[in-house]
């Protein structure tokens, strides 16, 4: 039996953020049973220039079988859920943004997972 992939999720909104992330939270224990959450943290925008709404922010840790492409693909279907789209790009809009960050022990963002907020939630999350 092959090793469980043990994935770190960056999770961020800044439109409808509570909803959204509640919606991402039920949606990913759903599928992910074993998932677990850090605290949210409301940040300063990175790197928006016209909308200065705050984020909410929060990381996943979660535990399965499926391959990475496979999660990728279901976090996808997650941000199209709470609707977001192309428009909401251009006027910064992020109504719900799910990355991996980490899949094992190999770093995929770096950047997003070195930054303070994160780094901070990364030390509220267990050890599978």
């Amino acid at each position: 039996m092959p090793q469980p992939n043990i994935l770190i999720i960056g999770m961020g909104s800044n439109h409808n953020a509570a909803a959204n992330l509640e919606m991402a939270r039920q949606e990913l224990k759903k599928r992910y049973p074993q998932t677990v959450f850090s605290n949210v943290r409301d940040t300063e925008p990175v790197g928006f220039k016209r909308n200065t709404a705050l984020f909410t922010n929060q990381l996943a840790l979660l535990k399965t079988e499926d391959d990475i492409p496979a999660v990728r693909s279901f976090l996808k279907s997650l941000e199209q859920l709470a609707q977001r789209t192309a428009a909401d790009k251009a006027n910064e809009i992020v109504r719900l943004d799910l990355d991996i960050l980490q899949a094992n022990e190999t770093i995929i963002k770096k950047e997003e997972l070195q930054r303070s907020y994160y780094q901070d939630a990364l030390s509220e999350l267990p050890r599978f």
